[in-house]
Formats: structure tokens, sequence, C-alpha cells
């Protein structure tokens, strides 16, 4: 495109430069679009751009539409800003403002084409490992749970309660009526502070000098009978009332062996998300059905559920932020024991 004369009507047209004067030095905005159109023009996206395959090199400045000289100067003061200089996509603009789009605010065809290719047939893995349950399943579930250093016990159908009591007392947590209730945590509405909340208080965990802690346990609504007789049911305690609880005992959605990572999605056996980031200590009680080979495979099972929340866990909390220094507790239990019922 030729430009207008400076004397014409052209809009934002520069001014003409007297005969001999020093042109003036390219903007930084000049040397960016020069450097775009030089890109494109090697990419092959400007129509008049020679193909990559061939040996031609591409069009000089000089050779670029709209880089005609000015009057009484040998060369423009610049040779990509002015009006009428075509874009990346070969759709001029009424300002010499630069569009991947014509001016209506429609895409040209070179841009068009891009978004209109279907996307690929990646063909992920979705299956094929074996099958739920199966023992090997199990075996490499328990390696990766011991490797975050987490507690795996073994239990048989209808030994629940048995296990969770020898779990919560491997972990240190003594569940006494007598002693919860000389730390302030009772059943009945009565504490020794005065202080309750349906009958919990926010000081019901203490440590011994044995290291044992002392205090309840909070299970979910939905936690099947006689899991856990001596387990307060969660009636929505904010996070200071669940900070007075030594454990947690939950089920689980899904879990996944190959990256041993252990599913919640909020279901009446599990309860809230919060029940089992504060407490200290978690016990998570495992179907041998529900553990699954991938994380296609676990995906699969929490998607029959979409709009539940989901919680991953694989291990006791920890980092090693600050000078990879491991540190456990931090954002969730410091202790977890997985009961693989069999």
């Amino acid at each position: 495109m030729v430009v207008a004369h400076p004397s014409g009507p052209a809009m934002n047209h520069k001014p003409s430069t007297p005969a001999g004067a020093r042109r003036p030095l390219p903007t930084a905005r000049d040397e960016v679009l020069a450097r775009i159109r030089a890109a494109n023009a090697a990419a092959g996206t400007r129509p008049d751009a020679p193909s990559r395959s061939g040996t031609e090199r591409p069009p000089s400045s000089e050779n670029l539409p709209g880089t005609e000289s000015w009057p009484g100067t040998e060369d423009p003061p610049s040779t990509q800003s002015w009006p009428g200089a075509e874009s990346p996509h070969g759709i001029e603009s009424p300002h010499g403002i630069e569009s991947p789009h014509g001016i209506d605010g429609a895409p040209t065809a070179a841009s068009a084409g891009s978004v209109s290719d279907p996307m690929p047939d990646r063909a992920y893995r979705r299956s094929g490992g074996p099958p739920p349950g199966d023992p090997r399943l199990l075996a490499l579930l328990r390696e990766r749970l011991v490797d975050y250093r987490a507690t795996v016990l073994d239990c048989a159908a209808g030994d629940e309660p048995a296990t969770i009591r020898a779990a919560l007392a491997a972990a240190g947590v003594v569940v006494d009526t007598g002693v919860a209730a000389a730390n302030g945590v009772t059943t009945d509405g009565v504490t020794t502070d005065g202080v309750t909340t349906d009958g919990v208080t926010t000081d019901g965990a203490g440590a011994d000098g044995a290291g044992r802690v002392s205090g309840r346990v909070v299970v979910p609504p939905g936690l099947p009978a006689g899991w856990c007789p001596d387990g307060i049911i969660d009636r929505g305690f904010d996070a200071a009332m669940l900070d007075g609880f030594a454990a947690v005992v939950t089920g689980c959605a899904a879990v996944c062996a190959l990256t041993g990572t252990i599913a919640l999605d909020g279901s009446p056996d599990q309860g809230r998300r919060a029940i089992t980031l504060v407490p200290d200590v978690h016990i998570c009680v495992v179907r041998a059905e529900q553990v699954v080979h991938g994380v296609p495979e676990l995906f699969a099972r929490l998607g029959r559920a979409p709009s539940r929340p989901i919680t991953l866990i694989s291990g006791p909390s920890a980092t090693s932020d600050i000078e990879f220094d491991r540190v456990e507790g931090v954002h969730g239990p410091r202790t977890l024991t997985v009961i693989l019922v069999r």
C-alpha cells in the first residue's frame, strides 16, 4: 500500500523531513514490530513470504508494502509503524495497529485455519492394570504408603473395631472417657472448665510424659456403627474445636496403588474435609475392592459423583521447603495409619 503524501488527509501521517536532516531514530515499538514481521516472514505466514522449503531469503524491509521513501530522505524514518503497514496476517489496519483479526474483528483465513483443526486423538491409557483388589495392587499400595512413612495394618472383614483401637494405641492416642473428662472434654455437656459446645471443648487433647496423647476421636456421621464406639460424631465443629481432638477415623472413596494416593469425596463415611486436616492422627479404613491400579481408574471411580469435593492424600502431611529438612504435620495430620480390609 502506498502511503499518502504527508500533506494529504492520511490518518496519523508523519511530518515530512527537510532534505539533509537527520531522520528520527526508530522507537522501541518500531523495533518490536520489525522483529515480528521478520519472524512472520521467515515462518511463511505472510502472503508474500517464500515457502519454508525454498531456498529464497525472506524479503527485506525495502520490499515490504508501505516502505516507500519519504520526501527529502533516502529512507523512511521507520519501516514498521506508519498507517497502512500490513499485519502479520495480511490485513491492513486503519490505524497502523496490528491484529491477528480483520478490521471487523472476524478471524482472517490464516488465523482461523489454526483453530479449526480438530484435536488429535491422544489415546490416553484408561485401563490395563490388574483388577481392583488384586493382591499385586495391595502389595504395591503397601510399598508406596510405607515409603511415604505411613503405617499399614491388615484387617479381616468384621475386625475393624479391634484394628482401629490398635491403630489408635500404636499412634499414641489414649481414648479414655475419664482421661478425656479430666482434660475438659465430655459427651454429656459438662466440662471441667465450664466451656462447652455440644459437649466438646477446645482443650481436649494433651500429651503426657510418655508422649501419648489423651483425647477424643472425631468421626464422620456415616462411619459404620461399631467401628469407633468412643468417637464423637462431627457436628460441624470449627477449627478450634477440631484442634481439641487427638485423632479422626474415616473411610475412603477410592485408592490409587500406583501413586499410593487415597481419595476422599466427602461421603458420609468420610465427612467434611476439615476433620481430616486438623487432628494430628488420621486412621483411614480402605477396603481391598476400593484399590485400583492407576490415576485413570481412580478418577473414573470418583467421576461417578463429580460434584463432590475431592481430597487426595499421599502419606502424612510433610514438607521439606526449608533447607530440605523434612517437617511433618504442617498442613495436615502428622500420622497416617491405613487399615487395609481384605
